[in-house]
């Protein structure tokens, strides 16, 4: 029993040592937790940029098929490869037949493409827009 004694002063305080240890266990599962809040902190506000800019992106868009209606209206041989707005220009293309013309609208903008295509009927007035499709 003496001998035991002599070895564990010899060694130190073991309760200091299991403290120890338990204050090392603590504090690395405490700076794993807030890594892992704070990386899913960033995720979202990442999230919520690119949803954002994908809505900026979708309004333009339907502004630039709105210009191409518009165009439509006066004139349904309207024809364009591009659609410039005031602050903004959409890709276009147009394929005709007798009576319906499949205008196919592409923005990009910061990283986000978003495509458009809509059928519209010019064989009618007012001209009526049959189908739309995001993509």
């Amino acid at each position: 029993m003496i001998s035991f004694r002599k070895k564990m002063n010899e060694v130190g305080n073991p309760k200091g040592m299991i403290l120890f240890l338990i204050l090392l266990i603590l504090g690395v599962t405490a700076t794993t937790v807030v890594l892992i809040l704070s990386q899913s902190s960033v995720n979202g506000f990442i999230s919520i940029d690119e949803q954002t800019k994908s809505q900026q992106v979708r309004s333009e868009l339907f502004g630039c098929l709105d210009e191409v209606l518009i165009q439509f209206a006066a004139d349904s041989t309207y024809n364009p490869t591009t659609v410039d707005l005031a602050t903004y220009t959409c890709s276009a293309s147009v394929v005709s037949t007798v009576n319906q013309r499949t205008v196919t609208l592409t923005r990009v903008n910061q990283g986000v493409t978003r495509r458009l295509v809509s059928v519209l009927n010019v064989g009618v007035s007012p001209i009526t827009v049959s189908s739309t499709l995001e993509q």
